[in-house]
């Protein structure tokens, strides 16, 4: 992703990004182009609670004098930006032109981390530390546990989709996710397969073999990789537990929110609990912290329309790898940069209006009469 700018922000600085300059000017241009705006009740109620969100953390670095809190206020602006982007484009987007992008965005995560690995051969293939190795793999966009969300998300979509090619985008996306190491992303994706698996049975008991291939398929590959050098470093260390002292920092962020019920800390990434709603609670307080959880948990309230068997092939496909990721950064950092905020508004919106027929109840907004 690049970056292009530093912006000093308090006491802190903050990189901007390529993507970050031309995302406002695309956004101009589309409205410019378009005129109009046609939002469903989903989209309405969305926008509310990123709005809310981004008002906070614009109120609370002049409360508290620190404005390296206006990060807060980036962060969500661009995920709401990236809604509206998608909102925009709602009649030209197509189910293909979202395989295609998550195909480009999965390749770019394989190659990058072939890349680390050859470049850090020597560290990695004599060092017999796991998390020395762990803490080599870094791409432009972040370390192994950040790419390993990403990377799990895209393995779980192909999987869930299944359409041309998806075995060998499938074996990619699996081989990125190994090379990640991050344990937390591997044993959260595999619970979600489960499940994911036993929804189709019962959904659907004709795909049942299907479903145990998939599952054995699953089983040969980390049976596999417990045989390689990689492998066999990455479940020794599984045997020593997974919250890697992560309770204590629960523990620290839960007792600043005991102190600060009403109006939060502020955001801020230092002392980050691995937990967006333990951080949420922590730098908004208690009322706006808790609009914050409901705008994060959102893809949980379409778990009806999943269920009743109401919802299109990508409804569903989003809907287990939303359910994934929601799972995962309970343990780990996620929604704390503007490219996760960018990644889950773009999903969130093809969750809520990818439906089975396409039609949606819209309400036009005018642009032409601002």
């Amino acid at each position: 992703m690049g970056k292009a700018i530093r912006i000093p922000l308090g006491e802190v600085s903050y990189n901007l990004t390529y993507i970050e300059i031309v995302m406002p000017f695309l956004f101009l241009y589309l409205l410019i182009k378009h005129r109009k705006i046609y939002l469903t009740y989903y989209d309405k109620l969305i926008m509310f609670l990123f709005s809310i969100i981004i008002v906070v953390n614009v109120v609370q670095p002049f409360f508290y004098g620190d404005f390296s809190m206006l990060m807060g206020f980036i962060i969500y602006s661009y995920g709401l930006l990236a809604y509206l982007i998608m909102v925009l484009l709602r009649t030209h987007i197509t189910e293909k032109d979202i395989i295609i992008s998550v195909r480009l965005f999965s390749l770019s995560i394989f190659f990058q981390l072939i890349v680390v690995y050859l470049k850090n051969s020597t560290l990695i293939f004599n060092s017999f530390s796991y998390y020395q190795i762990k803490d080599s793999i870094e791409l432009s966009f972040g370390k192994s546990n950040y790419i390993a969300i990403f990377a799990a998300f895209i393995l779980l979509l192909e999987l869930w989709l299944k359409k041309e090619k998806w075995q060998i985008f499938s074996f990619l996306g699996g081989i990125s996710l190994l090379l990640t190491l991050s344990k937390g992303a591997i044993l959260t994706c595999i619970s979600v397969i489960l499940l994911a698996s036993v929804f189709q049975i019962i959904r659907q008991r004709s795909s049942m073999k299907k479903i145990l291939k998939l599952i054995l398929i699953l089983g040969l590959i980390l049976l596999i990789f417990r045989q390689t050098y990689l492998g066999a470093i990455f479940f020794d260390v599984l045997k020593s537990g997974y919250l890697a002292g992560r309770e204590e920092i629960f523990s620290e962020n839960i007792s600043v929110i005991k102190n600060n019920l009403v109006f939060g800390t502020g955001f801020s990434n230092d002392n980050n609990p691995h937990n967006y709603i333990i951080k949420a609670l922590r730098d908004y307080g208690v009322f706006f912290g808790t609009l914050n959880i409901c705008l994060l948990l959102f893809p949980l309230s379409r778990i009806k329309i999943v269920m009743n068997n109401e919802s299109s092939e990508m409804q569903n496909a989003v809907f287990f790898s939303m359910f994934y990721l929601l799972i995962h950064t309970l343990m780990e950092i996620f929604f704390s940069t503007p490219e996760s905020l960018i990644f889950f508004s773009m999903f969130l919106f093809i969750l809520n209006n990818f439906t089975k027929d396409l039609e949606l109840k819209n309400e036009c907004f005018d642009c032409a009469k601002l």
